[in-house]
């Protein structure tokens, strides 16, 4: 099973520091960034935009088709 994630729920869990509570609660399901997502998240006047992207918990998926 794969998690898409918005760029809302990121960049909330990048504020507190706890991004990796999200692989907790979802366990072994894919975590995917998509390039939509990708793009807020870059555009984001804050700078904990990139917490998500350099992030091991999270993949960056190629395509916006799943």
């Amino acid at each position: 099973m794969a998690i898409v994630f918005d760029s809302d729920i990121l960049s909330t869990f990048a504020k507190i520091g706890k991004l990796s509570i999200l692989k907790k609660i979802f366990g072994n399901a894919e975590l995917l960034i998509i390039p939509a997502v990708i793009s807020e998240l870059k555009s984001s006047k804050s700078m904990l935009w990139s917490e998500p992207l350099n992030s091991k918990i999270f993949k960056q998926q190629n395509s916006t088709y799943l």
